[in-house]
Order: C-alpha cells, then structure tokens, then sequence
C-alpha cells in the first residue's frame, strides 16, 4: 500500500521518519528548513511549533514515533495483530530509552560533568542496551522483534547514525547481529536511491561515513581485544576524536567476560606523535585546551581502571603523549627499531603531563633528560630505563606479543582483575600500609571460586578449570 502524496518538514535527526516514508511514498516533497518559512506558511503549519511535522492529505501531524507508526501501518511494518503491535511497540520504546541516554549525556553543557557522565556510558549503559539488542537480533534472524521485518528495524537504522555521531563512534563495530538489521533496512531499493541522491551532512548517513569518521579499530580473537590507531596522515595523533575513539574501545568493551587482554598498537612508522598541534592553536583557547587533556586523562585513568592488562605494541615513534599512552599501559613490547620521546619544549609546550607517566615508570634522571632535551632514547635505552617491558626484532614483535597474550589468556580473568586494581592501589601507598592492605587482598582472593580452584587443581595435579568469575 502507498500514500498518495505527503509533504514533510525535516531537520537533519529524523532519518527514522525518512526511512519509513521513502519506502510508502509515491510524491514526497520534502521541505528542509529552520521551521520559520514553514510555520509562517499555515497558522497550524505546525501543531506544537517544532518540526518534524508530516502532512497527509492535507493534514499535518506531528510527532516522529507517531509518524513512523502511521507509515508502517501503510506498508504492513506494524504487525498483523495486535500482540504483535505491542511488542513491536517495546522494542521501540527500548531504542528510543537508549536514544535518550546517550543524548542527555551528548549535550551536557558543563564539559567537566559530561566527561565523567561519558564515562558510566560508555562502560556500562552502551555495552548494557547493544549486548541485550544484539541477542535479541540473532534470536529474531537479523531482525529486532517478531523474526520478520517491522518498523522497529527501520526505526533503529534511521537513528544509528545519529547515535554513531553523538558518540563519535561505531557503536555497532562488535555487534554483528544488530549491523545485519541495520543492513537489511539499508539494502531496500527505495531507501537506497534515497540515500544515494540526498546531500550528505555530519549526521546524515552514508555507508562508509562511519568507518571514516573512527580513528582507530577494535577487534577482539580469542580473548585477546585489539585496538589499533589507525590515522598515518596525522601520525596517529592523539586528537580529541583520536583519544574519545580509543577511550570508547576499552569503555565498551572491558566488561565483556570473554576478553582477558588488550593489546594498544598502530598503523604505520609512527605509533603516535602526540597531541593534535591543530587543536592547541590559539585561535581554540584556554576551554579547548583543558577539554584536550583532560580527555587525554581520562584516557590514562580508563586504561589503569581497565580490569584487563592493556599492552602497548610499539613498532616506530612514540613523542609527547604517545610516549605518555605507551608508559600508561600496563607493558609494552616494541620494536629494536622503536624511539621515545618527550620534545615538547622544542615546539613551546613543555611535556608536563606526559611527563606525569614517563617518570613514574622510569628513574627521575632519565625522564629529565628526555623532558629537558626532548632528545629520543632508543628502544634499548628504553628497556633499560623501565619505559618498555621487552624489545624484540621488528619481525619478531608479534608473536611476542602473541605469546604475552596468551601467557595472560591463560589466567583467571577475576584474579588478574582483582590483582590489577591492588597492584595501582598499593603504589600510591607506603609500605607498612601497603603491606597490610595487600594481606586482606591475599585472604580475599582465596576465597574467591578462582582462589579455591587454583589452590584445589594445584593439590590435585590437574590444570585448574577457571570460572572467571568474581
């Protein structure tokens, strides 16, 4: 079924509507606008004084979700009874619960609020919503409800990209079953022409408008995540978007229960060359200053809080806050070919906050030399210094890596969580204090199930069988 003709006024978030509409309608006239032309061409041209609004013969409503289940009723989206209806409906309302998440989070005015709401986000409400969504699509064979194509699945491909843009991420890159709903949407001919011939704006979506916006990549095998920067042109540079797309890897995917490890490499000669210069100009100013390293922190912080070891694998440079992430892992391995540096003073900008992390993993005197010079120190000066774990030959790093991963894959997840929290914990302390905190951890990680298996397999002759579990 096709409705004769409907005229819409849009702005750039309701590719939702646009999506079902373009499948129904034979005549749209799409009218995009600020809604001022619009509203001044009808006293009722719109009912609530915002957009979208969506005439039908002559009618105007408005209200998107409303919209899309008109529209889907049109096309036979909407379920054949009303059961069906009604659980179309609850998927709908979860999407949309999720939508209103990430927005309220996405336009937070107070950046210092936002960053540590971005934080439960991205680690536990985004990771929630996509792990239960993604199940329930390999349940109903790539579609979101009823095994069958309903406006649920429109909807949700209508607004990923809005989604994708508030997060500046991909947010379905590990979540295969919910890309295939997105694609089986995107595959229909209509939406497909319609997509093809509209202008593309930062929020409006194109097949590889996400992959180009993510500057770095996620994928995980065998339990062992790898995330690799991936932005040579700039030399893997740790821009805003750079630090909020790694940040939002290890976000979202540390509480997954099968991951043991995280390996941090790069594409290219240059691991990373540090902060984005182009956005410490001052034409950006002192409040995008901040809202730089700050991130910068609070990627630092994300990677100790982890409760997987994160590894750096280094085959190249490593300057300023590159040299700043690679010390903040918790090993690396690199390359004999691999340099470190600190040159900030060379360009104006003394490394202080790199500095924070190269001297607290090597000695003071090393660390002033490469903070007051900015000279590089070899991949070997940098074994002996304490910046890096191991070095091995270019062709030989990863399978070292490999065999890392695999020595830590090996372990109870639980137990190298819970030593991994005590082991930052007790550096800030001194001994005496350490020590007495690190005895109750050693009485508490007994008597965890790990605890119990591991000293049960050890007595038994047997490898343990680990559980994982806290």
């Amino acid at each position: 079924m096709e409705i004769n003709r409907s005229v819409m006024a849009w702005a750039n978030k309701t590719c939702k509507i646009k999506f079902a509409l373009v499948m129904s309608v034979k005549n749209l006239v799409e009218e995009k606008n600020s809604g001022s032309d619009f509203l001044a061409s009808s006293p009722i041209a719109m009912p609530m004084g915002q957009m979208p609004v969506l005439e039908v013969d002559g009618k105007r409503v408005h209200q998107s979700l409303a919209m899309c289940r008109y529209v889907a009723k049109q096309i036979n989206l909407a379920g054949d009874n009303p059961l069906e209806a009604l659980q179309i409906d609850a998927i709908v309302d979860t999407i949309n619960d999720f939508r209103l998440k990430i927005a309220i989070v996405a336009y937070e005015p107070d950046d210092m609020v936002k960053e540590k709401k971005m934080i439960t986000l991205n680690s536990e409400v985004i990771p929630f919503y996509l792990t239960k969504l993604n199940v329930i699509a390999k349940e109903n064979n790539g579609h979101l409800v009823l095994g069958k194509p309903t406006w649920a699945d429109v909807y949700f491909a209508g607004i990923l990209d809005y989604l994708n843009y508030l997060t500046k991420t991909n947010l379905l890159e590990n979540f295969p079953n919910l890309q295939e709903v997105v694609n089986k949407v995107l595959d229909n001919e209509n939406i497909k022409a319609y997509i093809a011939k509209r202008p593309i704006t930062e929020t409006t979506f194109h097949r590889t408008s996400v992959s180009q916006r993510c500057l770095s990549t996620y994928t995980c095998k065998d339990g062992v995540g790898t995330i690799l920067l991936d932005n040579e042109k700039t030399r893997n540079s740790l821009s805003l978007d750079m630090m909020a797309s790694i940040h939002g890897h290890i976000a979202s995917n540390q509480h997954n229960t099968e991951l043991r490890c995280i390996v941090l490499a790069a594409q290219g000669r240059v691991f990373s060359a540090g902060h984005n210069l182009k956005e410490l100009t001052a034409e950006n100013g002192p409040d995008r200053h901040k809202q730089v390293f700050h991130k910068c922190s609070e990627l630092i912080d994300a990677i100790r809080l982890a409760p997987v070891p994160i590894i750096a694998k280094v085959d190249g440079l490593a300057a300023a806050a590159g040299c700043q992430l690679v010390a903040s892992c918790d090993m690396a391995v690199c390359s004999d070919t691999s340099t470190f540096s600190t040159p900030g003073a060379s360009f104006g900008i003394f490394c202080s906050t790199p500095g924070i992390a190269v001297v607290r993993a090597i000695p003071r005197m090393r660390a002033a030399y490469m903070l007051f010079t900015g000279l590089p120190i070899t991949a070997k000066e940098a074994l002996e210094a304490g910046l890096v774990s191991k070095i091995v030959p270019k062709t030989q790093l990863d399978e070292e890596v490999d065999n890392i991963c695999k020595a830590i894959a090996s372990k109870s997840r639980a137990v190298i969580a819970l030593g991994k929290t005590f082991f930052y914990k007790q550096i800030a302390l001194d001994v005496s204090t350490a020590y007495e905190l690190g005895e109750q951890i050693m009485v508490d990680n007994l008597a965890t199930i790990d605890g119990r298996e591991g000293i049960k397999s050890f007595v038994e002759k047997r490898p343990p069988r680990w559980s994982h579990k806290d």
